[in-house]
């Protein structure tokens, strides 16, 4: 899974740290990434064994709306 984190005029941010998290017994490797100069921040996620849902968060300290992928 890779993210993009930009500004509100939509240019990229480099040097933001980015914490992905998953649901439900699910994997990510790894747990925190720093965008690149694109913006850009990526993990592996492996999904649990529980039947259902399965969820992923990215998050970025100071924005208050995660990426929820599922």
């Amino acid at each position: 899974i890779t993210v993009q984190v930009s500004d509100a005029g939509g240019s990229p941010l480099g040097g933001q740290i980015v914490t992905f998290a998953a649901e439900a017994g699910g994997i990510v490797t790894p747990t925190v990434d720093t965008t690149d100069n694109t913006g850009a921040a990526s993990t592996r996620w492996r999904l649990g064994n529980t039947a259902g849902t399965q969820r992923l968060t990215a998050t970025v300290a100071g924005v208050s709306t995660a990426a929820t992928f599922t």
